[in-house]
């Protein structure tokens, strides 16, 4: 039976580009991190065209006063497929949280689990939530950088 640390986990840019790439990403999707880092995710990842990550969660359906801040992204979670390096095709959870922005830069954090070896998966969302504080993953040129801790 799988447990958390069967979850990979990927750091993305707003331009969609892969800034890190956990070990157990390489283990899901057999990419090693050094050819996965400055591309797009979509080469290995197939992400809905714009998830919603920027409703309102206050009921408001998002509708707000002009003059109001933009509402803060907030996670999105739901199913995709991805590419293996060998060619196959996986059908993964997925749930992106947005992070505070970077500068003029957004990022996001994925998380991407086989839910067919992760039962806990669908039972679990509210400890899912809580993750991005807690999570560490590679950065740098060849996937050996400074663990980037979020």
């Amino acid at each position: 039976m799988a447990d958390m640390a069967d979850m990979a986990t990927v750091l993305v840019d707003g331009a969609k580009l892969v800034l890190g790439w956990s070990p157990q990403a390489e283990h899901i999707l057999g990419y090693p991190a050094p050819e996965t880092l400055n591309r797009p995710i979509t080469a290995f990842v197939e992400l809905p065209d714009d998830p919603d990550t920027t409703g309102s969660v206050d009921g408001t359906d998002g509708m707000r006063d002009r003059d109001a801040e933009p509402p803060a992204p907030r996670p999105w979670s739901g199913h995709v497929t991805a590419r293996h390096r060998d060619g196959r095709h996986l059908e993964l959870a997925v749930r992106i949280c947005p992070l505070a922005h970077a500068g003029d830069r957004s990022l996001f954090l994925l998380f991407l689990v086989d839910p067919r070896s992760t039962p806990w998966w669908g039972l679990s969302q509210s400890v899912l939530e809580r993750i991005p504080h807690a999570s560490a993953l590679r950065g740098g040129r060849a996937g050996h950088g400074p663990a980037v801790r979020i």
